[in-house]
């Protein structure tokens, strides 16, 4: 299976990487179609006080066939973020991968809403994640989940459709 092949890079479980590419086992990168529709941000320089962070859908790959988010998986994902199997949710840059940035975080997700098109979250963005909107160095989002992820208290225990994380990008 699909999510049998796939899995996060930095070994927190089975998951993908942004609407571009997919990491699998043995860690090799591959690209991808579309995997989701991407949110640009206002161009009144405003910060978005709500944004999209995984939509309801269903997408071809190059790779791994269709890819299909439905809203049982977005229901499971809220419901998997109130339960706090992470530790906080960041808006990273670049999926880490930046020289300039590393891991540094542009922000944390701290609340999520189930709508009718995908999940959606209260972003509080701190100096540098203003920095890097309002003066336009990044300008879209690109969502990491896991449609399988261990358990951190009981690593026998799989935990289906678990969001990891969202990443500042500008190659949507």
């Amino acid at each position: 299976t699909m999510a049998g092949e796939i899995i996060e890079k930095r070994g927190q479980g089975q998951g993908f990487r942004g609407p571009m590419s997919y990491i699998s086992a043995d860690g090799t990168e591959f690209g991808m179609d579309t995997l989701i529709d991407v949110m640009s941000f206002s161009e009144d320089g405003k910060m978005p006080e709500e944004i999209k962070l995984v939509p309801i859908g269903e997408w071809n790959t190059r790779k791994y066939g269709t890819v299909k988010v439905t809203a049982s998986d977005i229901e499971e994902m809220a419901s998997n973020f109130s339960k706090k199997y992470r530790a906080g949710i960041p808006i990273d840059i670049d999926h880490r991968q930046s020289p300039k940035y590393g891991s540094d975080a542009a922000g944390w997700i701290k609340t999520v809403t189930v709508k009718t098109d995908g999940l959606y979250g209260k972003p509080e963005w701190n100096k540098l994640g203003q920095e890097l909107i309002t003066d336009k160095i990044y300008k879209f989002l690109s969502p990491e989940f896991a449609p399988e992820y261990p358990d951190p208290l009981d690593k026998n225990k799989i935990i289906k459709n678990v969001f990891l994380a969202t990443s500042l990008v500008n190659q949507p």
